[in-house]
């Protein structure tokens, strides 16, 4: 999934430098290009911040459990 948003952004990329070019593609390309690479865009977005989501979920569990073990050593102490 991350790749073809990269993908479809870079495409979007060039249609947009393209119509900056001596003879530019018609209107409806120009949009949908520019329209294709902000869709690709947010895409990206959505899935960068459940990664750093999926990350910080994965660092409470890993707190939580090193808490619980803590606990027990001490409560084998006693």
């Amino acid at each position: 999934m991350v790749i073809w948003s990269i993908i479809i952004f870079i495409l979007g990329l060039f249609t947009l430098i393209n119509s900056f070019l001596p003879e530019p593609e018609p209107v409806i390309f120009q949009a949908c290009g520019i329209g294709i690479m902000l869709v690709s865009l947010g895409v990206l977005y959505r899935i960068e911040v459940k990664v750093k989501k999926g990350e910080k979920e994965a660092y409470q569990r890993r707190l939580k459990e090193l808490e619980k073990e803590v606990q027990q050593e001490k409560e084998e102490k006693e």
